[in-house]
This record gives structure tokens, sequence and C-alpha cells, in this order.
């Protein structure tokens, strides 16, 4: 799983250089992040980060577009629910939920993992072994 997440890391950085095509391509990997939650591959978690850094900060274009969306009811929103396309904010909120859910999982596998840690080590028992000289 280590090198899906090495695949992750690398496509959140061209996701970042693409102008129209890399706000998808964050959504695919964050589902490729998801993917590797249980080898709590540092390169996942840096490919999220990333893609929340994209989405938020690196798209202002697309972030505005989406509260732009959320405020007006313009021909283009007519346009759009008579076609059945999926909403711009739609997309947004899908896109920031997947990132959400993966980072989730990383805390939650996290946690679980200490936890087994945890009680491997009270299970050991803590007895001193001396060495003798015969």
């Amino acid at each position: 799983m280590q090198g899906l997440g090495i695949a992750a890391f690398t496509l959140s950085i061209i996701a970042i250089f693409t102008p129209f095509f890399g706000v998808a391509l964050s959504g695919i990997v964050g589902l490729m992040a998801m993917a590797c939650y249980r080898s709590k591959s540092v390169y996942a978690v840096a490919s999220v980060v990333m893609n929340l850094v994209n989405l938020l900060l690196f798209s202002p274009v697309f972030f505005l577009a989406v509260f732009g969306e959320l405020t007006s009811d313009g021909p283009a929103e007519a346009l759009a629910d008579r076609l059945g396309a999926p909403s711009i904010a739609g997309v947004f909120f899908f896109l920031l939920g997947i990132q959400l859910i993966a980072i989730g999982l990383f805390i939650y596998s996290h946690r679980v993992g200490a936890e087994k840690v945890d009680k491997k080590l009270a299970g050991e028992s803590k007895e001193r072994i001396e060495p003798t000289l015969d």
C-alpha cells in the first residue's frame, strides 16, 4: 500500500498544476488515499493535506464559483437544473467530504493502532532476567 500512497502523492502534486481536471483528480487522489489508510502511509496523509490546500487555497476561482452559486439564482443554475447536471457546490462539497473522510480514517487507524500497542505492552511480563556466571 506504500506504492499507492506514493502514487496518490504524485497525483496530488499534478492536480495542483492542472487547471480544470485538477479538481476531479483531487477526488480520485482522495479515494486512493482512503484505500491505504491501514498502512499508515505518510505519503497518503500528505496527499490528502495537499488536496485540501488545493481545494481551499490554490483553486480560488473554483472556490468563488461555489459560494457564488450558493448565493445566486441566475440563468446558469436554471439551465443546470433543467439538464440535471450536478451543481458546482455539490461537486466541491463532495470532494471536500472525500478528503475529510480520509483524514477521519487515518485518525481512526492511528488510534486503533496505538491501543493495540498499549494492550500488547500491558500483557508482557516485566520480569528482569539476570545472567549468572557458573
